[in-house]
Order: C-alpha cells, then structure tokens, then sequence
C-alpha cells in the first residue's frame, strides 16, 4: 500500500541539467527524478566558494525533500 503512494508506475527519466564553468574548472551536474513521485534530491554547484576552492555537494531526500532542500539552502554559510 504504501509504495503506490511514493512511486509512479513509469520512471519519469527526463534529465535536468545545471552546467557552469571558471577558469580553473566546468562541472555539469544532472539530476532525474526517476520511479518517485517528486524530485527529492539537492546538489550544490558554486565554483565561487572560496577564493580557492569550490563546493560541490549532492543531497539524496531518501523518502523526503526537505532535509535535501534545507542543506543546499544552508551549508554554503555554515561551512563558512
């Protein structure tokens, strides 16, 4: 009973993608959401971190955006 509720009965395989580059690097990240019935993963991309370095990060929801959401929103200003 309870998978009906969380996944569909066809993975949704559209890929999203988020590119971008510096002069140091090019990353491309792509996120699908698959047999869920939301997308309920994060990532962070931001190659301006620092002022030599960059961050890189990918957030699983695992059954549940939000924790993946509050991360992304809020690990760049506690890392710094």
């Amino acid at each position: 009973m309870g998978q009906s509720l969380v996944y569909m009965e066809q993975p949704n395989k559209e890929i999203e993608f988020e590119s971008d580059e510096s002069d140091r690097c090019k990353v491309t990240a792509g996120g699908m959401q698959g047999w869920r019935i939301n997308m309920e993963d994060s990532h962070i991309c931001n190659l301006k971190f620092e002022e030599n370095g960059n961050l890189f990060g990918v957030f699983d929801g695992h059954g549940g955006r939000e924790v993946a959401v509050y991360t992304r929103k809020y690990l760049e200003d506690l890392l710094k």
